[in-house]
């Protein structure tokens, strides 16, 4: 089956549903009095004391002028901007904002027309929108202009990922900062466009934040990141300065497939453990001088490095850049071995993969300043449980197939405590790499590809066909916590338990893979599984569910992938043993459809919950049980934003009021 990933740089998904706050909740449309603000904000207020529990949705029709005192929004206050309206400052405002929103929750601003819904300044206004210590704000599809900063949203702590905002398709032109969001936990911007920003596109100081699909035109920094674990993704710079600046207090930027036009662009890292992969942008990178040496540099071809001790370029050749470059890894040389196999189909004539075994440990002790090339062109069988062991500081180019032929039973039962079998093991310390080829395990052999060790450095796996494994297909338990494994790429099919397992190990980035019909998941994260990032995979046909997040795993990132046709869900989360809550894990604008259930959530016991997780703008349609499932007894306070939901045959959403969720959207209407 070839990979068929989401090829997109636009990802916001116009929500349908008609539930905003509730499928119980009273919607009340009115027409905003733009005589002034004043007259607004007395409407307003005698709405809200009409119905204080009423979703009160204002109409701005035509220019409101701000003078004074700003236009004041409070809890459960939508206002929408139709076409050709706006807010605009007085030429002799003494407002310090347009919009002011306090300690309130649950808004969303929003235009449903390209043409409408302007903030203008005047050159002296000091923000477009302020927003302080409130939780689940929306604003989509406005302009910004002529403003000190377009929007601001800011809290004093970091709060939960149920209270998080969003910034979706709005346009910023001629600002000095467009977007601050400082500690608010999962912040989303997706789709949004800058155009002439004096200093700073998106600056966020927050967890677990999604930026996609964003361009930046004449901008001097496009983004400044001071949070931990966050994704950029498929951004465009045009004529920019700087594309990512991190602070000294950042942590786990995973930045990938983004692109620049006209001048080069720069990268000045500082914080810990960011990773730049995949990317075209052309320019250079520069690091402090105290930044620890654990920035993760691979497979960015138009990026200028220099030594610095505080980059790990990896640059491994593989099926797809075959290079003869020396330079694959900092203070290493290269040392090429080619292991010959079979080229004809009859598995009884390909040579064991316990030769190849050899050859490679003899390359290693003979080589021990190199970094091991091994070159297996074509076919291999593996006849011994272990499979291939990688040396340290290795990868493997495989033109070929490695088959499992061995004595094992087909699909032997687990049993705990029994040794693990592969057919290739990952370096146990050390740099690895895989790529090319077909792994076919005949459901004997357990694993794949298995990376299991606490001594392992960082590691790619991309463009390998991983089948039939007893268990799974990629399986990383205990793997280095320090580490990353990025998986690209690759396809998996029919693997008994899960095609890509990332359980009780540091950082795995999983882009663009294929995993269909697994006896369980497409993706498992699980048992406290943290960091990992999941973008743009296809994960179809699964016995279970497309991706799964369980046993008290937090802040993971999954976004913007295929989960379509799982027998149970396109993304599940869940607690079953593990006492502690799966929690602070962002599920962002996927695809999960014709599934039993789009998105679900649940747990085992009151100390196992699923607890605080956040779906935004993801799309649930024709599955065959409900849309979404807010959760059993055992969930609490997830929350679910701008969701797509419809033609759903057990229903669009399924609420349990023990649950408590969390539901916010704009209306349909």
């Amino acid at each position: 089956m070839e990979i068929n990933p989401v090829i997109s740089d636009k990802f916001y998904r116009d929500p349908n549903a008609t539930f905003a706050i509730h499928p119980k909740e009273v919607l009340k449309k009115v027409d905003l009095n733009t005589v002034s603000v004043a007259a607004a904000q007395s409407q307003i207020e005698n709405c809200r004391l009409e119905n204080p529990e009423a979703i009160w949705v204002f109409v701005l029709k035509g220019k409101l002028t701000v003078k004074a005192a700003p236009l004041v929004l409070g809890p459960k206050n939508f206002l929408e901007f139709a076409e050709k309206s706006s807010i605009v400052a007085d030429e002799k405002a003494t407002a310090t904002c347009l919009i002011q929103i306090q300690q309130s929750e649950n808004l969303n601003l929003y235009s449903k027309s390209k043409k409408g819904g302007y903030l203008k300044g005047n050159g002296k206004m000091t923000t477009g929108i302020s927003i302080s210590k409130s939780s689940r704000v929306n604003i989509d599809q406005l302009h910004f202009e002529n403003l000190s900063v377009g929007v601001k949203i800011e809290s004093d702590e970091n709060t939960f990922i149920h209270g998080a905002s969003s910034v979706t398709r709005c346009k910023f032109l001629k600002i000095e900062n467009a977007v601050i969001a400082h500690k608010i936990n999962g912040f989303v911007a997706l789709d949004n466009s800058f155009k002439d920003i004096k200093g700073t596109g998106i600056m966020v100081n927050s967890p677990n934040a999604t930026l996609a699909g964003n361009s930046f035109d004449n901008v001097v920094k496009a983004f400044q990141f001071g949070g931990e674990n966050a994704a950029f993704v498929r951004n465009t710079f045009i004529n920019c300065q700087t594309a990512l600046e991190t602070t000294a207090e950042s942590k786990l930027a995973f930045f990938s497939q983004n692109k620049n036009q006209g001048n080069e662009i720069l990268f000045k890292l500082e914080g810990e453990k960011h990773t730049l992969f995949d990317n075209t942008t052309a320019g250079k990178i520069s690091t402090a001088a105290a930044s620890p040496a654990n920035h993760f540099i691979y497979k960015n071809p138009n990026l200028k490095t220099s030594n610095e001790p505080s980059l790990i370029v990896f640059n491994p050749p593989t099926s797809k850049n075959p290079h003869k470059n020396s330079a694959i890894l900092p203070g290493m040389g290269r040392y090429d071995l080619e292991i010959k196999g079979d080229k004809g189909a009859d598995t009884k004539k390909w040579p064991d993969l316990s030769s190849a075994q050899k050859q490679a440990d003899e390359a290693r002790a003979q080589h021990p300043q190199d970094f091991i090339v091994i070159h297996l062109q074509g076919n291999f069988a593996a006849r011994t449980p272990d499979g291939l062991s990688m040396p340290a500081n290795s990868c493997i180019i495989l033109d070929g197939t490695i088959i499992a032929d061995t004595d094992s039973p087909v699909s032997p039962p687990w049993v705990r405590g029994e040794k693990p079998t592969q057919l290739i093991e990952f370096p146990k310390e050390g740099y690895g790499a895989v790529s090319g080829g077909k792994l076919d395990a005949s459901h004997k052999t357990y694993f794949c590809i298995r990376s299991s060790s606490g001594k392992s450095d960082h590691g790619v796996i991309e463009d390998v066909t991983m089948n039939n494994g007893a268990r799974d297909g990629l399986y990383t338990k205990y793997r280095n916590s320090k580490s990353r494994l990025i998986v690209s790429k690759c396809n998996f099919s029919n693997n008994n338990g899960r095609a890509l397992w990332p359980h009780v190990s540091g950082p795995v980035f999983a882009v663009e893979n294929y995993l269909e019909t697994s006896g369980k998941d497409g993706i498992d994260l699980d048992a406290g599984a943290h960091f990992n990032i999941c973008i743009f995979n296809t994960s179809v046909k699964n016995k279970r569910h497309g991706v799964f997040i369980e046993e008290a795993s937090h802040n993971n990132i999954v976004f913007g992938n295929e989960l379509n046709e799982n027998l149970n869900s396109g993304v599940h989360v869940w607690n079953e043993e593990v006492n502690g809550n799966t929690t602070d894990n962002a599920v962002v604008a996927n695809v999960c459809n014709g599934n039993r259930r789009g998105l679900s959530c649940g747990g085992r016991d009151a100390k196992k919950l699923s607890t605080s997780n956040f779906y935004f703008n993801n799309e649930c349609a024709r599955n065959t049980d409900y849309g979404i499932g807010t959760g059993n007894r055992n969930s609490l306070n997830n929350y679910f934003s701008q969701s797509l939901v419809k033609d759903n045959k057990g229903g669009d959403i399924q609420v349990n009021e023990t649950a408590q969720p969390y539901l916010l959207n704009t209306p349909a209407q």
